[in-house]
Order: structure tokens, then sequence, then C-alpha cells
């Protein structure tokens, strides 16, 4: 059955999403500010629209956004999605934070309308394939009213609860182990590299025992090693998802001291290096160990 959804955001994952529900057949509308990201899409069979018409055009509306201040904007209560006619559903793939994605849940609600709070892992190659992990949260009469939303975009998905905000939280603990996960792999990587061995055979230890991680089995070899640093999840990115989750565990009088070391080594690498993606940070622990983690030349 084809599905009628609108995408409000069609960045690295939202232009993704798009990409793989347009090959899968269900018509897409897109919203974004940027027209080449538009075109690209429309090029592709979609179709552009505006955020005060979408959600009449449709019958989901998916917003996948990397900033609060982009958030405010597509949802504002006059010139946004909760100042004109509301879809069936709203999907929210961003991650935003409880707080935020707590207050739109209810705005939405107000308005008599469903709202799942549901942000994704995987990056952007998981989003082409359709393989991408859905955390979510929200009533059953939402998941209900989003149809096959979920399946259309081949997600494996994970509801933690029925209340917006809590798959937020669900997804910065995923994401603060990724981040954590990179670093340690990285420094580590380098070390071997500074004794004298070879970083793939290395890998290749870890990942037989018991040090795999998502680092080592996949960002390093596909994305560090290739030297081509495009996971597609930038440096501002990873640090605004630390900085939501210090904040979570300030509110919760929490001591983090690992996650807040994680934020401090980031808040430094990243800055003029804002929009690089974010397994560059490896490329800290290159400098300081005066070594490259790269593939061996062909023999």
């Amino acid at each position: 059955m084809e599905l009628r959804i609108g995408i409000v955001g069609a960045g690295a994952i939202g232009g993704a999403v798009a990409a793989h529900l347009l090959a899968s057949g269900h018509s897409v509308a897109v919203v974004d500010p940027r027209a080449d990201v538009v075109d690209e899409i429309v090029g592709k069979g979609g179709r552009r629209s505006d955020v005060g018409s979408v959600g009449a055009e449709v019958d989901i509306v998916v917003t996948c956004l990397s900033s609060e201040s982009a958030i405010d904007a597509v949802y504002h209560p006059i010139d946004g999605l909760l100042g004109a006619p509301l879809p069936a559903c709203i999907v929210d793939l961003s991650t935003c934070g409880p707080a935020m994605a707590a207050r739109l849940g209810a705005a939405v609600g107000e308005l008599g309308g469903h709202f799942i709070d549901a942000p994704v892992s995987g990056g952007r190659e998981k989003a082409l394939a359709g393989t991408l992990a859905v955390i979510a949260a929200g009533t059953p009469a939402a998941f209900t009213a989003a149809g096959g939303f979920f399946k259309a975009i081949g997600a494996e998905l994970i509801v933690v609860g029925d209340v917006p905000g809590q798959a937020q939280i669900a997804k910065l603990i995923n994401n603060v182990l990724s981040y954590v996960a990179l670093a340690a792999t990285s420094e580590a990587l380098v070390l071997g590299k500074a004794a004298g061995l070879d970083p793939e055979r290395v890998l290749a230890a870890v990942n037989a025992g018991s040090g795999r991680n998502s680092a080592s089995a996949s960002k390093i070899p596909s994305h560090v090693l290739t030297r081509n640093f495009d996971f597609g999840a930038t440096n501002e990115i990873s640090h605004k998802d630390l900085g939501l989750f210090a904040s979570l565990a300030e509110e919760l009088a929490l001591p983090v001291p690992i996650a807040t070391q994680m934020l401090q080594l980031l808040r430094g690498w990243r800055r003029g290096r804002e929009t690089e993606d974010m397994t560059t940070i490896a490329q800290l622990f290159e400098g300081w160990g005066g070594v490259t983690l790269e593939r061996r030349a062909e023999r």
C-alpha cells in the first residue's frame, strides 16, 4: 500500500529516508530550505511542499532536524506545522532531547493530533538501505495512526515507552556509548600503531574478542582507515548530543565523568571543524601519537 509521507528536513538522514521511500514506491513531499537538497529528491520522484501545506497533503509528516532553532521554526504555532492542518500523525526522527520531545508531543496532542518521538540510529548508509534502528515512544493510538510508516522505512522498531521524551533518553544513552567507543577505540589503535602493529590486524583481534564495538566493527574500518571520514554525522551534532546527555545528568544530580570527559574532548576538537564528520576525532589521537590509521597499500 502506497503511503503519502512528508519529509521536513532532508539532510543526511531525512534525505536518505526520502530516497528509500521513493525507491519503495511511496509518495514523498519534501520541505527543506536548501534548494539543491529539494531538487535532488524531486529528481528521484518526490515533490516540493512547504511547512504550512504539507500536513494537509500527506498522511504522515516526518521531521528530521538537527538543531533546536530549526525544530522551533518548523513546529511554530502560527507559521509552522502547528499552525496548519495536521496529518494523521507526526513522527519526529530528530535527536532533540527529552524536554523538547515532551513539549512537542504535548503541543501536538493539545491540537488533537498524534505524535511519536522516534530518534533513529545507524547513519545515512542504513537509512538508504532501509535498515535504521528506530527508538520510539508514543501512545498506541499514535502508532496506529502512523500505519505502515516504520515498516516502509525498513526500520527495526524498539518501543521504550508511551510518553514522548522517553525515546530521547534511550537514544542519548546509545549515542554516548557510540561516541565513547569511537574515541576509546581510536586511542587504543593509535597506541597499537605507535608500537608497530597493523591497525587492520588489531581490529581483527578486537572484533573476534570481547572488545568489539560499533567503532571497531564499522566506523573505523569503513570511515577512518579509508581516510574518507564520511559516516554522516557531524562534530556539531555529536557535541549537541553529548551536551543533552550532560544536561539530563545535571537535572538528575548524577555524576557522569566518562561522558563529561568525552564532551570536553569533543568541545576542543570540534572548534573550526563543526561540519566535519564525527569520525575525524580519530585524527586528534593520531596527532598525539604521530601516526596515521590507514589501510596497508596493496601489495
